[in-house]
């Protein structure tokens, strides 16, 4: 049953993710790989001419690039492009953000911070402080001890995220190890994609993600996670995701999601589930 939801669910999803989907498959593997790495030196042109990028032939970029146009061709599929007008058409959203959408703030918001910039951030504490104070009502904390008795007595537990998720992560990761616990934590989607492939029906799959459209932007990593038969949990602040029976479980940190600051909501549940790990099974 899950697997007929995914189907469908993939080819709809969130329009900005799979937008940006590109955008974060290449920052991740510029930011993990060496200068002299040749597509690492091929997405720094991308980056910085790619309104040039968009309107050019393939002989004309990888003359450009100093490479060949079938090197081109196989950077476009293994960032997930299928020919390079595709790439190209991708290439034109990178960085096209809106900037309301990118900060989560409306435009009130922006003139306030263009204007009264101490006023901005008194406003933006406010809703952090009103957003902290409120997770200690909001968190199931037997829910959450559950978890924490899954992860303890399971010997393959893996953690899927990207961006923000992707430090939250590193903080569970050590966390968990230094009570005596080992997690696995893989930083790339390559390498989430490889490791989604190696799970087993014994494993552990928990997905972190501040709004819960980790699916839409990823649907191959959650394919795949859904065909070893591992158990799958998401871990969010987002308390009106819609559970499209993709997921064993959904965990909210939070009952009032809030799309400002949401972010610290699921921080602040992180830092909790660490510290409670560690009382209970160090």
């Amino acid at each position: 049953m899950k697997i007929l939801f995914m189907i469908n669910l993939f080819f709809k999803g969130d329009t900005n993710s799979m937008d940006n989907a590109l955008q974060e498959r290449l920052m991740q593997y510029l930011n993990s790989t060496n200068n002299d790495d040749t597509y690492h030196k091929i997405i720094i042109i991308v980056l910085n001419i790619k309104e040039k990028v968009s309107k050019m032939s393939i002989t004309e970029f990888s003359d450009m690039c100093f490479v060949s146009p079938s090197t081109i061709t196989r950077l476009c599929k293994y960032f997930g492009c299928e020919s390079f007008p595709i790439f190209k058409s991708e290439c034109r959203s990178i960085g096209k953000n809106s900037k309301f959408s990118l900060f989560r703030l409306n435009k009130d918001d922006f003139q306030t911070l263009k204007n009264s910039p101490q006023k901005f951030m008194e406003n933006y504490t406010d809703i952090i402080s009103s957003t902290v104070r409120n997770i200690s009502n909001d968190i199931d904390y037997e829910q959450i001890d559950n978890l924490l008795t899954e992860i303890h007595e399971n010997d393959d537990v893996h953690f899927y995220g990207y961006s923000t998720s992707e430090t939250m992560i590193d903080i569970l990761q050590m966390g968990f190890l230094n009570s005596g616990k080992l997690v696995y934590n893989e930083k790339t989607e390559i390498k989430q994609l490889q490791s989604a492939r190696e799970l087993s029906e014994n494993s552990l799959a928990i997905v972190v993600s501040c709004f819960g459209n980790y699916m839409s932007i990823y649907p191959d990593i959650i394919k795949e996670i859904l065909n070893s038969k591992a158990r799958l949990i998401l871990l969010t602040q987002n308390n009106n995701f819609t559970d499209c029976g993709m997921y064993d479980q959904v965990i909210s940190i939070s009952k009032n999601t809030n799309k400002e600051t949401g972010t610290y909501a699921l921080l602040l549940g992180v830092e909790y589930i660490v510290r409670r790990y560690s009382v209970l099974y160090s």
